[in-house]
C-alpha cells in the first residue's frame, strides 16, 4: 500500500535525498511497464506473424499463383502457372511477410544456390528467380505431383524389394548433390516426394532449405547458424548434427539420415519411437541420438504387436517372414547405415545403394565380415542343385577326415576375417580419397568454365598423381584452349579416327563423307554417295577402307587414302545401324533396321560379277543396333533394340549364345575394344553396361536428364563417352559408372563421338554442323615452348611488366614482395644500353629462350605492383602497397641486387607508376589522385591531381605535356595538363569501369577498355570513338600499342591475350594468346616490336610469359 511504502522509504533512506528520488523514480517505471516482464521472452530468432499478402490469384512476375501447396518455417509454397513465354504448372517458393531477415535471406538464397547446381532427374530443378514488389526473394521450381515416401510405398502395398529399388534412386540423388559439394542435412520422407511417370514411380528430393556446401559458397550474404542450434529433423538427425561440437559436417551426415529413412520404409517405424523425442527435452533428445543403439529392424518388427499386422499387410506379406526377410543382410546394411561412428558408416550414399543392390541380386553384401559360412550361403541360394550335390560329397569326406576338415575350416575362416578387415578398411580409403578427387576435378572444372583458371590449377595440383586420369589432363589443358571446330555444310551425325589417328571421318545427315587431317584440320577428302543420312562409320584396323552405312540400307566402301569407291554393298532393306571390320580386315559385319545381320567379304575390290555377300543372319526380335567382333575375329556380335545379344560363328554362322534383358528405349550400343562389355545409350537418359561373358548388368546409371545419341568405349575399355541431347559429352568409368568429366561440347544436340587410337583425344559430332576435338594428351612440356618462354621464378602472382629502353632488360614485379630483373641474350651493348656493372652472365644459367635471371630486388614490405625503367637508362623504378616507390640504380656495384637510389614516401596506396618520355617526370597514381615527381631529387612537383577513385594506370603523351588517367570504378579516362590540377578532357565509358589505358606512339589514339568485354579505339584530339573491338569473354585489364603502333594488345580476366591489327578491317579476327592460368595483369611491348611480356599466376604461383611476335606478324590464328 502506498502509505507502507512511503514509510519504508522514510525509515530506508533517512536523510540520503538522492537515493530517495532515485526509488521513487524506479517504482513509477516499474507501474508504467505494465505486465510484459512476466511474459516469457521470444524463442532465438523468433519473429512476428505478418498475414501473408500473397494468395491464390496473385501475380508474382510472369506467375500467377493458384493454390497454397506448402508451408515452412520461413517460406510457404505455392502451385502457380508461368504464363510466358510457355505456359506451364510450377512450384514457387516465396519468403513469408516478416521473415526478410538477413539471416532467413541468406538461407533462402544458399537453398536457391543448391538447387542451381544440381541437375539430376530425381532431384526438383530450379526454373527460374526473381523477387517481388516488395523486395522478398523467390524462387521457380518444377511442380513435383507426388506424395512422401512412406506414404508412397505403404499407399501402394509396395513389397520390400520394390521400396528398395525406389530407395536406391534417392541415393543416387544425393550423391549427385555431395559430389556437386551439397550437403542436404535434412533427408527425410517428407522431402523426398513420389509421383508416377508412365506409370512407374519416381522419386524427387526436394527442399535443400538447410544445406551446406563443402566446396564452396551458396551465397554471398552471410549465412550463420547460430551457437548450440540444431540443424534438421531430430528423428532423422545424425549423431553428429546432434553432438554440435567442433567436428564439422560431411556427407555422411547425409547417409545415417538415408538409414533412418531405410528403416522406416522397411519396419515403418523410426529407429527412436517418435512421441519420445518429442517429449523429451532438448539435451535428452541430443543423448538418445548420440549414445542409444536402435533395435535392428527384425528384431523392432517383433516388438510392434498389433501394429505388426498392419505393416506387413502394406508389404504384402505377414509379420513373421517380415521380420525373417531382415535377418542378416538387411540388418546389417541399416545398421550399417547408422553407426554413431561416421567412420563405420558407408563412406558414399553410391557405396550404400551399390550393397542395396547387392542383396537384390543376391550377391554377398559388404556391410559385415565376408565369412566363408555366410559365401557359402550365397553361393547355395544361387545355385541349389550344385550345392545338394556338393553337400553330400561334403558330408561323406567330413565323416571320414572331420577333425582335420574343422581345424582347417576354422584357420581358413580366421584368416578370411583379418585379411577381408584389411581390404575393407584399404578399400574404404580407397573411396574417400577417388570421392575427394572427383569432387576436385568438379570443381576446377565449374572454375575453368567460370574463367578461374589459376584456381583451377591449384586444385588440378592437389589431386593425387595416381588418380590423375583423362579428365583431369583434359583439365591441365585446358588453359592453352581446344582446337578450332571443323566446321560442316550440314548436320554431323557420325564420326570416327583412323587407326593411326592422323585422319578423322566425318558423316553428314547430306549422305557425304568427309576425311579431315586430324591436327591441321584440313579438309583432305569429300566422299558422296546417292543415297542420304550417314547412319554408320567404320575404318579397317589397317585403314586402308573406310566404310558407311545409309539410311536407305546402302553401305559405301572407300579406298580412304584416295577417296575412291571401293564396292558398294546392297541388301537391307533398311537403315543399316553400325558396320564393323573383322581384326584381319577381310570381313565386313553390318546390322540394321530390317532385323538382320549381314557379313560381307571385302578381301578385294568388287568387280562386279562375285557376290561380296557371306552370311544373313536374319530373322533378329527386334533392330540390329550394334555389331562387333570379338578380338580373334571368329565369331561377329549383335545387340539387338530389344536388349537381345547374340554370337555367332563367323565360319559356320551357327549361333555360339544368346541371351536378353528388358531393355526399354534403346537409342545406341556399342560393344567394348576387346567385345568382352556392352555399352547401351537409352532414350531415357540411361547408360547401361552388360558384361558378355557373365550375362549380367554391370552397372546402370542415369547420366543425364535427356537421351545419349551415341555411345563410345575408351580404346583401353576404361572410360566410357556419351553424347547428349544437350549438347554435352560426359566420360563414364566404364567399371562403376561413375561420371568423371562433363565436357560443355556443343550449342546443340551432340550426334557422335569417337575416341583416337591412343585415347588421348575425344572427337564429338553435332547439329551444330561441326566436330570438336577435345585433347587429352599428357603435357610433356611447355606446348607453347616454340614461340614463347615462361618464366616462374616469382612466388606469388606477377603484377607488373617493363622492358628497357633497349629491350635489353625485363623487369617484374610480384606480390611475392620482389621485383626481378631478366636479360636478354640476343640484345647486347651494342645497343646502346650499359651493362651494370654487376654482370653475372658468365655465371648465371640461362633460362629457355635465352633470358638470364640476372637481379632480384629486395626492400619493399608488401605486395610490388608495378615496374618502369626511365628513359635514361639509369634507374629502375617499383612501386609497392608499403606506400612506396623505390628508385634503383642501374650502375650499381657488383652483386646479386641492384642498390637502392632513392625511396619516395607516398601518402596513400600506390596503384601505377609511369616515366615521361623526356625522363623528367615520374607519375604515381594513388587511391585518391597523382602525384608528380622529379626522379632526380625525389621532389615532388606540380600539383596533385585530386581523382574519385584509384588511379590504376598512368602513362604520359610522347611530348610528356599531356598525362592520362584510368579512372577505376570512376568510368572515365583524363586527360591532365602535367601542370594543370584539373583535367583539361575526359572520355566517359557508359558506366564501364576503367582499369587501363595507353597512348599509340604518334600520340594519335587512345585505347581504353570498353563495356561487354570490349576495347576502344578513340581520337586523342577529339575524343571521338573510333573503334570497338570486340572478343574477350571477360573483364579487360590491361591493353598496349607495340612500338609501330600498328598492333594493340589487350589482356583479359578470362585469361588470354589478344593481339588486335589495327590495319586490318575492323571485323577482322584478333590473334589469341593462351596458356596464361590466371588473370592478365600487365602487357608489355619490347622496344623493337619483337616481342611482348605479359604477367599473370594465381595464389603460391608466378608466371611471366614473352612471346615471338611471329606470332601475330603472320595470319590469324589462335595460340
Amino acid at each position: 500500500p502506498g502509505a507502507d511504502r512511503c514509510a519504508y522509504l522514510d525509515d530506508a533512506c533517512a536523510v540520503d535525498d538522492g537515493l530517495r528520488r532515485r526509488v521513487e523514480g524506479m517504482l513509477a517505471a516499474e507501474g508504467e511497464a505494465g505486465n510484459f516482464l512476466q511474459c516469457p521472452p521470444p524463442p532465438p530468432g523468433a519473429t512476428s506473424e505478418w498475414p501473408l499478402t500473397e494468395h491464390p490469384g496473385s501475380q508474382i512476375g510472369a506467375y500467377k499463383l493458384l493454390e497454397q501447396i506448402g508451408e515452412g518455417g520461413f517460406g510457404v509454397v505455392f502451385m502457380a502457372e508461368q504464363e510466358r513465354p510457355v505456359r506451364r504448372r510450377v512450384a514457387l517458393k516465396v519468403i513469408k511477410p516478416g521473415m526478410d531477415t538477413r539471416q532467413v535471406i541468406a538461407r533462402f538464397e544458399a537453398e536457391r544456390q543448391a538447387l542451381a547446381l544440381l541437375d539430376h532427374p530425381n532431384i526438383s530443378r530450379v526454373l527460374d528467380a526473381g523477387a517481388t514488389e516488395s523486395g522478398r526473394p523467390y524462387f521457380v521450381m518444377e511442380l513435383v505431383r507426388g506424395v512422401p515416401l512412406t506414404d508412397f510405398c505403404d499407399k501402394n502395398r509396395l513389397t520390400v524389394g520394390e521400396r528398395l529399388e525406389l530407395f536406391n534412386t534417392v541415393c543416387h540423388a544425393v550423391q549427385h548433390a555431395h559430389q556437386k559439394g551439397i550437403i542436404h542435412r535434412d533427408v527425410k520422407p517428407t522431402n523426398v516426394l513420389v509421383t508416377l511417370h508412365d506409370g512407374a514411380p519416381v522419386a524427387k528430393l526436394i527442399d535443400f532449405g538447410v544445406a551446406k556446401a563443402t566446396g564452396q559458397r551458396l551465397t554471398e550474404k552471410t549465412l550463420f547458424t547460430g551457437f548450440a542450434q540444431m540443424v534438421g529433423t531430430p528423428l532423422y538427425m545424425s549423431p553428429e548434427q546432434a553432438e554440435m561440437s567442433g567436428l564439422d559436417i560431411d556427407t555422411r551426415s547425409d547417409i545415417y539420415s538415408l538409414g533412418v529413412m531405410l528403416y522406416e520404409l522397411l519396419t515403418g517405424t523410426t529407429p527412436f519411437d517418435q512421441e519420445r523425442l518429442r517429449t523429451a527435452g532438448c539435451d535428452e533428445v541430443r543423448r538418445i541420438i548420440r549414445e542409444e543403439e536402435p533395435d535392428r529392424p527384425s528384431a523392432r518388427i517383433s516388438t510392434l504387436a498389433l501394429a505388426a499386422t498392419t505393416i506387413s499387410a502394406n508389404r504384402r506379406t505377414d509379420a513373421i517372414r517380415l521380420s525373417q526377410s531382415f535377418r542378416g543382410e538387411l540388418d546389417w546394411i541399416v545398421m550399417k547405415a547408422l553407426e554413431k561412428d561416421r567412420n563405420r558408416r558407408y563412406e558414399t550414399a553410391d557405396a550404400f545403394a551399390a550393397d542395396i543392390q547387392r542383396y537384390l541380386n543376391d550377391e554377398p553384401v559388404q556391410a559385415c565380415p565376408a565369412t566363408a559360412w555366410y559365401r557359402l550361403r550365397k553361393f547355395a541360394r544361387r545355385n541349389k542343385a550344385v550345392f545338394v550335390t556338393g553337400s553330400v560329397v561334403a558330408v561323406a569326406l567330413l565323416v571320414a577326415i572331420g577333425s582335420l576338415i574343422s581345424g582347417v575350416l576354422v584357420l581358413a575362416a580366421s584368416n578370411a576375417t583379418v585379411r577381408q578387415e584389411q581390404f575393407q578398411t584399404r578399400e574404404a580409403l580407397d573411396r574417400e580419397k577417388g570421392t575427394s578427387y572427383s569432387r576436385s576435378i568438379a570443381l576446377a572444372e565449374r572454375r575453368m568454365s567460370a574463367g578461374n583458371v589459376g584456381g583451377a590449377e591449384e586444385l588440378l595440383d592437389e589431386c593425387p598423381p595416381e588418380l590423375r586420369g583423362w579428365e583431369w589432363n583434359f583439365l591441365k589443358r585446358q588453359r592453352y584452349g581446344n582446337a578450332a571446330p571443323l566446321e560442316h555444310s550440314d548436320t554431323v551425325v557420325r564420326v570416327t579416327f583412323s587407326p593411326n589417328g592422323r585422319e578423322i571421318a566425318s558423316g553428314c545427315l547430306d549422305g557425304t563423307v568427309r576425311i579431315w587431317d586430324s591436327q591441321t584440320g584440313q579438309n583432305l577428302h569429300t566422299l558422296r554417295c546417292k543415297s542420304p543420312l550417314v547412319r554408320a562409320l567404320a575404318y579397317s584396323p589397317d585403314g586402308q577402307l573406310l566404310a558407311a552405312g545409309y539410311n536407305d540400307g546402302v553401305i559405301c566402301v572407300w579406298t580412304a587414302s584416295t577417296g575412291e569407291l571401293f564396292a558398294t554393298l546392297r541388301g537391307h532393306e533398311q537403315t543399316v545401324w553400325q558396320v564393323a571390320f573383322s581384326p584381319d580386315g577381310r570381313t565386313l559385319a553390318s546390322g540394321g533396321q530390317d532385323r538382320s545381320v549381314r557379313i560381307w567379304n571385302i578381301e578385294r575390290k568388287q568387280d562386279g560379277n562375285a557376290d561380296p555377300l557371306i552370311r544373313i543372319l536374319a530373322d533378329q526380335p527386334a533392330h540390329v543396333t550394334g555389331v562387333g567382333f570379338s578380338s580373334d575375329g571368329g565369331r561377329v556380335l549383335a545387340a539387338c533394340r530389344d536388349g537381345t545379344v547374340k554370337t555367332w560363328d563367323v565360319s559356320t554362322g551357327e549361333e555360339a549364345s544368346s541371351f536378353r534383358r528388358r531393355l526399354p528405349y534403346v537409342d545406341n550400343a556399342c560393344f567394348s575394344p576387346d567385345g568382352r562389355q556392352l555399352a547401351w545409350s537409352c532414350q531415357d537418359g540411361f547408360i547401361k553396361v552388360w558384361n558378355l561373358a557373365a550375362q549380367r548388368e554391370v552397372f546402370a546409371v542415369q547420366s543425364n536428364t535427356h537421351f545419349g545419341r551415341s555411345v563410345a568405349f575408351s580404346p583401353n575399355g576404361r572410360l566410357i563417352a556419351l553424347a547428349g541431347f544437350d549438347g554435352t559429352v560426359r566420360l563414364l568409368d566404364a567399371s562403376t559408372g561413375r561420371e568423371t568429366l562433363t565436357i560443355y561440347a556443343h550449342p546443340s544436340l551432340v550426334s557422335g563421338v569417337a575416341f583416337s587410337p591412343d585415347g588421348h583425344r575425344l572427337a564429338s559430332a553435332s547439329y551444330d554442323k561441326t566436330i570438336r576435338i577435345w585433347d587429352a594428351t599428357p603435357l610433356g612440356g611447355d606446348p607453347l615452348a616454340a614461340h614463347c618462354v615462361t618464366l616462374t621464378e616469382h612466388k606469388q602472382q606477377v603484377y607488373g611488366v617493363a622492358f628497357s629502353p633497349s629491350g635489353r632488360w625485363l623487369a617484374s614485379a610480384s606480390w611475392d614482395g620482389t621485383v626481378k630483373v631478366w636479360e636478354f641474350a640476343d640484345v647486347g651493348a651494342s645497343q646502346l644500353e650499359p651493362e651494370p656493372k654487376a654482370s653475372l652472365s658468365s655465371s648465371l644459367p640461362r633460362e629457355p629462350g635465352g633470358i638470364t635471371l640476372r637481379y632480384t630486388l629486395r626492400g619493399h614490405s608488401d605486395n610490388v605492383i608495378a615496374v618502369a625503367f626511365s628513359p635514361d637508362k639509369q634507374t629502375l623504378a617499383s612501386a609497392s602497397w608499403d606506400n612506396t616507390v623505390k628508385l634503383w640504380d642501374l650502375d650499381s656495384p657488383p652483386g646479386d641486387s641492384l642498390s637502392e637510389r632513392r625511396t619516395i614516401p607516398c601518402r596513400d596506396r600506390i596503384y601505377s607508376i609511369g616515366f615521361s618520355p623526356d625522363g623528367r617526370l615520374l607519375a604515381i597514381g594513388q587511391r585518391d589522385g597523382i602525384d608528380l615527381y622529379d626522379p632526380n631529387s625525389g621532389n615532388k612537383v606540380y600539383p596533385f591531381k585530386k581523382t574519385l577513385t584509384p588511379a590504376p594506370a598512368v602513362t604520359f603523351s610522347p611530348d610528356s605535356r599531356r598525362l592520362i588517367s584510368a579512372g577505376a570504378t570512376d568510368p572515365s579516362t583524363k586527360i591532365w595538363d602535367v601542370a594543370g590540377e584539373e583535367p583539361m578532357a575526359e572520355i566517359r565509358h557508359d558506366s564501364n569501369p576503367n582499369s587501363a589505358v595507353a597512348i599509340s606512339p604518334d600520340g594519335r589514339f587512345i585505347a581504353t577498355p570498353g563495356p561487354d568485354q570490349t576495347v576502344k579505339l578513340w581520337d586523342a584530339e577529339t575524343r571521338a570513338e573510333l573503334r570497338t573491338l570486340r572478343g574477350h569473354v571477360g573483364y579487360i585489364w590491361r591493353v598496349a600499342f607495340s612500338p609501330d603502333g600498328r598492333y594493340l594488345a589487350s589482356g583479359s580476366w578470362d585469361s588470354t591475350i589478344k593481339v588486335w591489327d589495327l590495319k586490318a578491317p575492323e571485323l577482322a579476327e584478333p590473334v589469341t594468346l593462351r596458356g596464361h592460368a590466371g588473370f592478365i595483369r600487365s602487357l608489355a611491348f619490347s622496344p623493337d616490336g619483337r616481342r611482348l611480356a605479359s604477367a599473370s599466376g594465381y595464389a603460391g604461383h608466378g608466371e611471366i610469359k614473352v612471346w615471338d611476335a611471329a606470332l601475330w606478324n603472320g595470319p590469324s590464328q589462335e595460340r
